[in-house]
């Protein structure tokens, strides 16, 4: 079952920010926006990271030193 909940889920992620090892989920309430960027861990995200969670979901894609993108929720 971990194996099928791991399979769903990295079909959200891009090939770009992905690269099958730097996403995972987060909770929301982790990430801080600070004008046109997203703060999350130290990791600064700018709007051209930013992508729309198809599940409605936060995730972050960052390697130990750089961030990749950003999965928030449509907005409403």
């Amino acid at each position: 079952m971990l194996f099928l909940t791991a399979v769903l889920i990295h079909w959200l992620y891009s090939m770009e920010c992905c690269h099958d090892k730097d996403c995972r989920p987060v909770p929301c309430e982790q990430i801080v926006s600070v004008g046109d960027t997203w703060m999350w861990n130290g990791k600064q995200f700018t709007r051209a990271m930013l992508r729309e969670s198809p599940d409605g979901e936060c995730h972050v894609c960052a390697t130990p030193k750089n961030p990749l993108c950003i999965y928030l929720p449509p907005r409403v």
